[in-house]
Protein backbone atom coordinates (compact mmCIF):
# COMPACT_ATOMS: atom_id res chain seq x y z
CA UNK A 1 0.00 0.00 0.00
CA UNK A 2 1.34 3.89 -0.82
CA UNK A 3 1.56 5.51 2.56
CA UNK A 4 1.23 9.57 2.23
CA UNK A 5 1.61 12.26 5.10
CA UNK A 6 -0.25 15.05 5.86
CA UNK A 7 -0.81 17.72 9.12
CA UNK A 8 -4.64 17.72 11.06
CA UNK A 9 -3.29 21.53 12.71
CA UNK A 10 0.15 21.40 13.98
CA UNK A 11 -0.19 17.20 14.05
CA UNK A 12 1.38 15.00 11.66
CA UNK A 13 -0.46 12.45 10.47
CA UNK A 14 0.28 9.38 8.03
CA UNK A 15 -2.91 7.64 6.11
CA UNK A 16 -3.07 4.30 4.50
CA UNK A 17 -6.02 3.65 2.10
CA UNK A 18 -8.07 6.89 4.09
CA UNK A 19 -6.98 5.19 7.64
CA UNK A 20 -5.29 8.08 9.39
CA UNK A 21 -2.74 7.10 11.80
CA UNK A 22 -0.62 10.07 14.19
CA UNK A 23 3.22 9.94 13.41
CA UNK A 24 3.86 8.96 17.18
CA UNK A 25 1.39 5.60 17.10
CA UNK A 26 3.02 5.49 13.89
CA UNK A 27 6.58 5.14 15.34
CA UNK A 28 5.78 2.38 17.90
CA UNK A 29 3.91 0.34 15.26
CA UNK A 30 7.18 0.63 12.92
CA UNK A 31 9.50 -0.16 16.37
CA UNK A 32 7.34 -3.16 16.61
CA UNK A 33 8.09 -4.55 13.51
CA UNK A 34 11.64 -3.33 13.12
CA UNK A 35 11.97 -6.14 16.11
CA UNK A 36 9.83 -8.32 14.58
CA UNK A 37 11.75 -7.79 11.19
CA UNK A 38 15.11 -8.51 12.52
CA UNK A 39 14.63 -12.10 14.65
CA UNK A 40 13.54 -12.78 10.89
CA UNK A 41 17.05 -11.40 9.48
CA UNK A 42 18.84 -14.66 11.16
CA UNK A 43 16.93 -16.69 8.04
CA UNK A 44 18.27 -14.41 5.83
CA UNK A 45 22.09 -14.78 7.26
CA UNK A 46 24.17 -12.50 9.54
CA UNK A 47 25.41 -9.75 7.07
CA UNK A 48 21.65 -8.79 6.94
CA UNK A 49 21.49 -7.87 10.55
CA UNK A 50 20.56 -3.65 10.79
CA UNK A 51 19.19 -3.33 7.84
CA UNK A 52 16.00 -1.67 9.06
CA UNK A 53 17.68 0.45 11.52
CA UNK A 54 20.01 2.72 9.26
CA UNK A 55 23.20 1.75 10.29
CA UNK A 56 25.90 0.64 7.80
CA UNK A 57 26.61 -3.15 7.34
CA UNK A 58 29.82 -4.08 7.86
CA UNK A 59 31.46 -6.60 10.73
CA UNK A 60 35.18 -5.71 10.34
CA UNK A 61 36.01 -8.90 8.84
CA UNK A 62 37.84 -8.60 4.99
CA UNK A 63 37.00 -11.46 2.39
CA UNK A 64 39.00 -14.30 3.15
CA UNK A 65 40.36 -16.94 0.55
CA UNK A 66 37.12 -19.22 1.69
CA UNK A 67 34.82 -16.62 0.80
CA UNK A 68 36.75 -15.61 -2.52
CA UNK A 69 36.20 -19.44 -3.59
CA UNK A 70 32.45 -19.34 -2.53
CA UNK A 71 31.85 -16.58 -4.55
CA UNK A 72 33.62 -18.27 -7.67
CA UNK A 73 30.83 -20.73 -8.28
CA UNK A 74 29.61 -18.55 -11.48
CA UNK A 75 27.17 -21.30 -12.47
CA UNK A 76 25.30 -21.19 -9.16
CA UNK A 77 21.15 -19.64 -10.34
CA UNK A 78 22.07 -16.32 -7.81
CA UNK A 79 25.40 -15.73 -9.56
CA UNK A 80 23.72 -16.14 -12.85
CA UNK A 81 20.82 -14.08 -11.64
CA UNK A 82 22.81 -10.89 -10.77
CA UNK A 83 24.87 -11.18 -14.09
CA UNK A 84 21.59 -10.32 -15.93
CA UNK A 85 22.04 -6.44 -16.63
CA UNK A 86 26.23 -6.44 -15.81
CA UNK A 87 28.37 -4.88 -18.84
CA UNK A 88 31.66 -3.81 -19.40
CA UNK A 89 32.88 -1.16 -21.75
CA UNK A 90 36.69 -0.99 -22.83
CA UNK A 91 38.12 2.33 -23.07
CA UNK A 92 40.66 4.27 -25.45
CA UNK A 93 41.55 6.96 -23.19
CA UNK A 94 44.76 8.01 -21.24
CA UNK A 95 43.74 6.82 -18.17
CA UNK A 96 40.66 4.64 -18.55
CA UNK A 97 41.18 1.01 -19.38
CA UNK A 98 37.13 -0.35 -18.67
CA UNK A 99 34.22 0.43 -16.95
CA UNK A 100 31.86 -2.39 -15.26
CA UNK A 101 28.54 -1.79 -14.62
CA UNK A 102 25.66 -3.59 -12.83
CA UNK A 103 22.11 -2.91 -11.08
CA UNK A 104 20.05 -4.64 -8.84
CA UNK A 105 16.57 -3.71 -8.50
CA UNK A 106 13.79 -3.30 -5.30
CA UNK A 107 11.87 -1.53 -6.02
CA UNK A 108 8.89 -1.64 -8.68
CA UNK A 109 9.83 -0.45 -11.19
CA UNK A 110 13.10 0.44 -9.89
CA UNK A 111 13.69 4.28 -8.99
CA UNK A 112 18.38 4.10 -10.01
CA UNK A 113 19.43 5.05 -13.35
CA UNK A 114 22.66 5.49 -14.15
CA UNK A 115 24.63 7.06 -17.53
CA UNK A 116 27.52 7.33 -19.08
CA UNK A 117 29.32 9.39 -21.78
CA UNK A 118 32.17 11.09 -23.06
CA UNK A 119 33.68 14.39 -24.82
CA UNK A 120 35.70 12.63 -27.13
CA UNK A 121 37.86 15.70 -28.65
CA UNK A 122 38.45 16.34 -24.59
CA UNK A 123 39.70 12.71 -23.60
CA UNK A 124 36.79 13.35 -21.13
CA UNK A 125 34.57 10.53 -19.62
CA UNK A 126 30.95 11.19 -17.89
CA UNK A 127 29.87 8.40 -15.65
CA UNK A 128 26.85 9.18 -13.47
CA UNK A 129 24.35 7.11 -10.79
CA UNK A 130 21.36 8.25 -9.66
CA UNK A 131 19.05 7.69 -6.84
CA UNK A 132 15.05 8.06 -7.45
CA UNK A 133 12.74 8.59 -4.37
CA UNK A 134 9.03 9.14 -3.85
CA UNK A 135 9.18 7.69 -7.81
CA UNK A 136 11.48 7.21 -10.77
CA UNK A 137 9.85 10.24 -12.68
CA UNK A 138 12.63 12.80 -11.65
CA UNK A 139 15.59 9.66 -11.76
CA UNK A 140 14.34 9.22 -15.57
CA UNK A 141 14.27 12.64 -16.54
CA UNK A 142 18.25 13.17 -15.08
CA UNK A 143 19.08 9.93 -16.78
CA UNK A 144 17.75 11.77 -20.26
CA UNK A 145 18.99 15.35 -19.62
CA UNK A 146 21.50 15.19 -17.11
CA UNK A 147 24.95 15.30 -19.29
CA UNK A 148 23.45 17.07 -22.30
CA UNK A 149 22.56 20.01 -20.09
CA UNK A 150 25.92 19.37 -18.56
CA UNK A 151 27.32 19.82 -21.89
CA UNK A 152 25.69 23.06 -22.41
CA UNK A 153 26.45 24.54 -19.45
CA UNK A 154 30.25 23.94 -20.17
CA UNK A 155 30.22 25.03 -23.59
CA UNK A 156 28.90 28.11 -22.70
CA UNK A 157 31.78 28.69 -20.23
CA UNK A 158 33.96 27.70 -22.62
CA UNK A 159 35.36 25.05 -21.41
CA UNK A 160 34.45 22.61 -23.99
CA UNK A 161 35.36 22.60 -27.81
CA UNK A 162 33.17 19.32 -28.19
CA UNK A 163 29.68 19.87 -30.33
CA UNK A 164 28.15 17.28 -28.34
CA UNK A 165 27.82 14.28 -25.67
CA UNK A 166 28.32 11.01 -26.87
CA UNK A 167 26.04 8.96 -24.72
CA UNK A 168 26.64 5.68 -23.74
CA UNK A 169 23.02 3.81 -24.44
CA UNK A 170 22.27 -0.11 -23.54
CA UNK A 171 20.20 -0.43 -26.67
CA UNK A 172 22.84 0.77 -28.99
CA UNK A 173 26.19 -0.57 -28.00
CA UNK A 174 26.78 -4.21 -26.80
CA UNK A 175 29.22 -5.08 -23.80
CA UNK A 176 32.40 -4.49 -24.43
CA UNK A 177 31.98 -1.93 -26.92
CA UNK A 178 35.21 0.24 -27.16
CA UNK A 179 34.25 3.92 -26.46
CA UNK A 180 36.80 6.09 -27.95
CA UNK A 181 38.01 8.92 -26.03
CA UNK A 182 40.97 9.73 -26.63
CA UNK A 183 41.76 12.65 -28.92
CA UNK A 184 45.04 14.84 -29.82
CA UNK A 185 44.25 18.59 -28.29
CA UNK A 186 42.96 17.33 -25.05
CA UNK A 187 42.63 21.08 -22.84
CA UNK A 188 40.28 20.23 -20.40
CA UNK A 189 42.22 19.23 -17.53
CA UNK A 190 44.01 21.92 -18.12
CA UNK A 191 41.05 24.88 -17.45
CA UNK A 192 41.19 25.28 -13.75
CA UNK A 193 39.70 23.31 -11.36
CA UNK A 194 37.82 26.10 -10.21
CA UNK A 195 36.14 26.88 -13.45
CA UNK A 196 34.83 22.99 -13.36
CA UNK A 197 33.95 23.34 -9.83
CA UNK A 198 31.52 26.33 -10.50
CA UNK A 199 30.57 24.81 -13.88
CA UNK A 200 29.59 21.84 -12.44
CA UNK A 201 27.47 23.67 -9.63
CA UNK A 202 25.53 25.82 -12.38
CA UNK A 203 24.60 22.69 -13.99
CA UNK A 204 23.09 20.94 -11.22
CA UNK A 205 21.51 24.40 -9.55
CA UNK A 206 20.24 25.63 -12.89
CA UNK A 207 19.03 21.79 -14.01
CA UNK A 208 17.13 21.66 -10.70
CA UNK A 209 15.45 25.38 -11.16
CA UNK A 210 14.10 23.95 -14.98
CA UNK A 211 12.15 21.19 -13.39
CA UNK A 212 10.79 23.41 -10.79
CA UNK A 213 9.82 26.27 -13.01
CA UNK A 214 8.40 23.75 -15.73
CA UNK A 215 6.04 22.49 -12.95
CA UNK A 216 5.64 25.59 -11.48
CA UNK A 217 3.47 27.07 -14.68
CA UNK A 218 1.59 24.07 -14.67
CA UNK A 219 0.38 24.88 -10.81
CA UNK A 220 -0.48 28.66 -12.42
CA UNK A 221 -2.38 26.97 -15.22
CA UNK A 222 -4.02 24.58 -12.94
CA UNK A 223 -5.10 27.89 -10.89
CA UNK A 224 -6.47 29.44 -14.19
CA UNK A 225 -8.95 25.93 -14.29
CA UNK A 226 -7.03 24.27 -16.41
CA UNK A 227 -6.80 20.11 -15.78
CA UNK A 228 -3.96 18.75 -14.81
CA UNK A 229 -4.08 15.96 -17.33
CA UNK A 230 -3.86 18.58 -19.95
CA UNK A 231 -0.35 19.05 -22.51
CA UNK A 232 1.32 16.78 -20.62
CA UNK A 233 1.26 18.70 -17.51
CA UNK A 234 0.84 15.54 -14.73
CA UNK A 235 3.91 13.99 -15.86
CA UNK A 236 5.87 17.42 -15.65
CA UNK A 237 4.44 17.83 -12.59
CA UNK A 238 5.22 14.21 -11.01
CA UNK A 239 8.86 15.03 -12.35
CA UNK A 240 9.01 17.82 -10.04
CA UNK A 241 7.32 16.08 -6.75
CA UNK A 242 9.57 13.14 -6.96
CA UNK A 243 12.91 13.33 -6.17
CA UNK A 244 16.61 12.21 -6.72
CA UNK A 245 20.17 12.01 -5.59
CA UNK A 246 22.63 12.44 -8.17
CA UNK A 247 26.35 12.33 -8.51
CA UNK A 248 28.29 12.78 -11.86
CA UNK A 249 32.29 12.36 -12.15
CA UNK A 250 34.05 13.53 -14.77
CA UNK A 251 37.49 12.00 -15.59
CA UNK A 252 40.03 13.80 -17.81
CA UNK A 253 43.52 12.96 -19.00
CA UNK A 254 44.92 14.72 -16.04
CA UNK A 255 41.92 14.53 -12.72
CA UNK A 256 38.74 13.70 -11.41
CA UNK A 257 36.20 16.10 -10.70
CA UNK A 258 33.04 14.40 -8.75
CA UNK A 259 29.90 16.32 -8.36
CA UNK A 260 27.49 15.31 -5.61
CA UNK A 261 23.98 16.07 -4.54
CA UNK A 262 22.48 14.02 -1.78
CA UNK A 263 23.85 10.43 -0.30
CA UNK A 264 24.98 8.42 -3.74
CA UNK A 265 28.89 8.09 -3.10
CA UNK A 266 32.36 7.62 -5.02
CA UNK A 267 35.21 6.07 -3.57
CA UNK A 268 38.47 6.14 -5.13
CA UNK A 269 40.79 2.89 -4.37
CA UNK A 270 44.68 3.94 -4.55
CA UNK A 271 47.52 2.57 -3.42
CA UNK A 272 50.28 3.73 -1.34
CA UNK A 273 53.56 2.29 -0.42
CA UNK A 274 52.18 -1.36 -1.35
CA UNK A 275 48.58 -0.87 0.49
CA UNK A 276 45.36 -0.44 -0.98
CA UNK A 277 43.43 2.10 0.86
CA UNK A 278 39.88 3.98 0.52
CA UNK A 279 39.95 7.77 -0.64
CA UNK A 280 36.58 8.87 -0.52
CA UNK A 281 35.66 11.54 -3.72
CA UNK A 282 32.30 12.98 -1.92
CA UNK A 283 30.71 13.31 1.06
CA UNK A 284 27.40 11.81 2.20
CA UNK A 285 24.42 14.76 2.53
CA UNK A 286 22.29 13.55 5.41
CA UNK A 287 22.05 13.47 9.15
CA UNK A 288 25.42 11.64 9.17
CA UNK A 289 27.14 14.96 8.21
CA UNK A 290 27.36 17.04 11.13
CA UNK A 291 27.91 19.88 8.64
CA UNK A 292 24.64 19.48 7.05
CA UNK A 293 23.02 19.13 10.37
CA UNK A 294 24.62 22.58 10.72
CA UNK A 295 24.14 24.33 7.85
CA UNK A 296 20.33 23.69 8.18
CA UNK A 297 19.86 25.11 11.55
CA UNK A 298 21.69 27.66 10.43
CA UNK A 299 19.45 28.36 7.41
CA UNK A 300 16.28 28.63 9.22
CA UNK A 301 16.99 30.04 12.94
CA UNK A 302 14.01 29.14 15.15
CA UNK A 303 13.73 25.86 13.64
CA UNK A 304 16.25 23.91 15.39
CA UNK A 305 13.95 21.80 16.98
CA UNK A 306 11.60 20.75 14.05
CA UNK A 307 13.99 21.26 10.85
CA UNK A 308 15.14 17.88 11.62
CA UNK A 309 12.95 15.05 13.17
CA UNK A 310 14.26 11.33 13.41
CA UNK A 311 17.04 12.17 10.95
CA UNK A 312 15.06 13.03 8.12
CA UNK A 313 14.37 16.99 7.13
CA UNK A 314 11.43 18.35 8.65
CA UNK A 315 10.93 14.28 9.35
CA UNK A 316 10.09 13.28 5.69
CA UNK A 317 12.97 13.06 3.69
CA UNK A 318 16.35 10.85 4.01
CA UNK A 319 18.75 13.47 2.31
CA UNK A 320 19.31 17.12 2.76
CA UNK A 321 20.25 17.93 -0.90
CA UNK A 322 18.06 16.65 -4.16
CA UNK A 323 16.81 17.29 -7.89
CA UNK A 324 12.78 17.92 -7.41
CA UNK A 325 11.58 17.05 -3.91
CA UNK A 326 9.82 20.51 -4.83
CA UNK A 327 7.51 19.96 -1.50
CA UNK A 328 10.27 21.09 0.60
CA UNK A 329 11.22 24.19 -1.99
CA UNK A 330 8.08 25.65 -2.90
CA UNK A 331 6.26 28.28 -1.24
CA UNK A 332 2.68 26.73 0.80
CA UNK A 333 0.57 28.42 -1.45
CA UNK A 334 2.00 26.35 -4.61
CA UNK A 335 2.55 23.63 -2.76
CA UNK A 336 -1.10 22.69 -1.74
CA UNK A 337 -2.49 22.80 -5.18
CA UNK A 338 -0.93 19.35 -6.05
CA UNK A 339 0.23 17.39 -2.49
CA UNK A 340 -0.15 18.36 1.12
CA UNK A 341 2.41 21.01 2.99
CA UNK A 342 4.52 19.10 5.51
CA UNK A 343 4.28 19.69 8.84
CA UNK A 344 6.53 22.36 10.14
CA UNK A 345 6.75 24.40 7.55
CA UNK A 346 7.60 27.59 7.93
CA UNK A 347 10.80 29.32 5.82
CA UNK A 348 11.13 27.63 2.34
CA UNK A 349 12.83 26.61 1.03
CA UNK A 350 14.26 23.89 2.78
CA UNK A 351 16.11 21.81 0.28
CA UNK A 352 19.21 22.33 -2.51
CA UNK A 353 20.28 20.81 -5.36
CA UNK A 354 23.74 22.53 -5.29
CA UNK A 355 26.31 19.28 -5.17
CA UNK A 356 29.41 19.58 -3.32
CA UNK A 357 32.20 19.10 -5.45
CA UNK A 358 35.58 17.69 -5.47
CA UNK A 359 38.34 17.90 -7.58
CA UNK A 360 41.72 15.43 -7.70
CA UNK A 361 44.74 15.41 -10.06
CA UNK A 362 46.08 12.24 -11.28
CA UNK A 363 49.18 10.86 -9.74
CA UNK A 364 49.64 7.26 -10.09
CA UNK A 365 48.09 5.57 -7.41
CA UNK A 366 45.16 5.36 -8.73
CA UNK A 367 43.67 1.93 -9.37
CA UNK A 368 39.73 2.25 -9.64
CA UNK A 369 36.94 4.39 -8.76
CA UNK A 370 33.61 3.45 -7.43
CA UNK A 371 30.30 5.11 -7.96
CA UNK A 372 27.38 3.69 -6.32
CA UNK A 373 23.81 4.60 -4.98
CA UNK A 374 23.47 4.09 -1.33
CA UNK A 375 21.88 0.77 -1.58
CA UNK A 376 25.49 -0.28 -1.50
CA UNK A 377 26.79 1.89 0.78
CA UNK A 378 24.12 0.76 3.33
CA UNK A 379 25.31 -2.58 3.51
CA UNK A 380 29.02 -2.39 3.39
CA UNK A 381 31.90 0.11 4.45
CA UNK A 382 33.93 1.93 1.94
CA UNK A 383 37.16 -0.23 3.35
CA UNK A 384 35.16 -3.21 2.26
CA UNK A 385 33.97 -2.18 -1.20
CA UNK A 386 37.43 -1.21 -1.84
CA UNK A 387 38.80 -4.48 -0.94
CA UNK A 388 36.54 -6.37 -2.82
CA UNK A 389 37.66 -4.58 -6.22
CA UNK A 390 41.18 -5.15 -5.30
CA UNK A 391 40.25 -9.25 -4.71
CA UNK A 392 38.44 -9.20 -7.96
CA UNK A 393 40.59 -7.38 -10.24
CA UNK A 394 44.04 -8.06 -8.87
CA UNK A 395 43.46 -12.01 -7.24
CA UNK A 396 46.56 -13.44 -5.57
CA UNK A 397 48.56 -10.24 -6.52
CA UNK A 398 49.72 -7.88 -3.53
CA UNK A 399 46.47 -6.37 -2.27
CA UNK A 400 47.63 -4.37 0.74
CA UNK A 401 44.43 -4.29 2.95
CA UNK A 402 44.27 -7.99 3.02
CA UNK A 403 47.77 -8.37 3.45
CA UNK A 404 47.85 -5.73 6.19
CA UNK A 405 45.11 -7.62 7.87
CA UNK A 406 46.79 -11.21 7.69
CA UNK A 407 44.45 -12.58 4.93
CA UNK A 408 45.65 -13.97 1.29
CA UNK A 409 43.56 -14.43 -1.77
CA UNK A 410 43.57 -16.89 -4.29
CA UNK A 411 44.02 -15.82 -8.10
CA UNK A 412 39.82 -16.84 -8.21
CA UNK A 413 37.96 -13.79 -8.97
CA UNK A 414 39.97 -11.36 -11.07
CA UNK A 415 37.61 -12.64 -13.98
CA UNK A 416 34.78 -11.49 -12.91
CA UNK A 417 32.89 -8.57 -13.55
CA UNK A 418 33.65 -5.87 -10.46
CA UNK A 419 30.38 -4.36 -10.15
CA UNK A 420 28.48 -7.40 -10.12
CA UNK A 421 31.04 -9.03 -6.74
CA UNK A 422 30.12 -6.01 -5.30
CA UNK A 423 26.57 -6.89 -5.52
CA UNK A 424 27.50 -10.54 -4.08
CA UNK A 425 28.97 -9.43 -1.29
CA UNK A 426 26.31 -6.52 -0.02
CA UNK A 427 23.51 -9.34 -0.46
CA UNK A 428 25.57 -11.44 1.96
CA UNK A 429 28.30 -12.88 0.76
CA UNK A 430 27.57 -16.80 0.61
CA UNK A 431 25.08 -18.54 -1.66
CA UNK A 432 22.17 -19.03 0.41
CA UNK A 433 22.10 -15.53 1.61
CA UNK A 434 21.95 -14.45 -1.67
CA UNK A 435 19.62 -16.92 -3.03
CA UNK A 436 17.32 -15.61 -0.39
CA UNK A 437 17.76 -11.77 -0.97
CA UNK A 438 16.98 -11.81 -4.51
CA UNK A 439 13.94 -14.01 -4.35
CA UNK A 440 12.29 -12.23 -1.22
CA UNK A 441 8.50 -10.83 -2.59
CA UNK A 442 8.31 -7.93 -3.77
CA UNK A 443 6.23 -6.48 -0.61
CA UNK A 444 8.98 -7.44 1.12
CA UNK A 445 11.80 -6.46 -0.90
CA UNK A 446 12.43 -2.91 -0.16
CA UNK A 447 12.44 -3.30 3.62
CA UNK A 448 16.17 -5.41 3.56
CA UNK A 449 17.52 -3.78 0.80
CA UNK A 450 17.35 -0.76 -1.53
CA UNK A 451 17.98 -0.22 -5.65
CA UNK A 452 22.13 -0.31 -5.88
CA UNK A 453 23.73 1.15 -8.80
CA UNK A 454 26.87 0.28 -9.44
CA UNK A 455 29.93 1.90 -11.45
CA UNK A 456 33.93 1.06 -11.41
CA UNK A 457 36.05 2.68 -13.50
CA UNK A 458 39.48 0.44 -13.73
CA UNK A 459 41.61 2.91 -14.41
CA UNK A 460 45.14 1.68 -16.35
CA UNK A 461 48.00 3.20 -13.90
CA UNK A 462 48.59 -1.47 -12.43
Amino acid sequence: HIVQSTHVGTMRVFYINHFFIPLQILTIIMAILRYLLKRKMALLGTACTGVLTGFIIYNGVLPTTTRCLAFCSTQSPAYKYLQRKEAMLKFNHPHISSVYINHLPSNNPTEDRHVIGGWSQECTGLFSVIDGHKSNHCSEHLKNVLLDHVTSVFKEKELLNSKAVDIYNETKHTPETLINLKSTGCSLGQKGNERIENSLKLSFTSLDHMISEDALKCVRMINKGHSIKENGMLSTIMKALAGACALLSIVTEQSIHVASTGDCRAVLGVKREGVWLPEPLSVDQNAQNNDEIARLKRTHPGEEDTVIIMNRLLGGLMPFRSFGDVDYKWKEKDIEVVTPVPANYKSPPYLIAEPMVTSRKMDGTEGFLVLATDGLWEKLSNEHVIQTAVDTIYGNKTTGLSSLFGHKTEDCCNHDNIATRLLWEALGENEASVDKMINLPQALSRMYRDDITIIVIKFKND
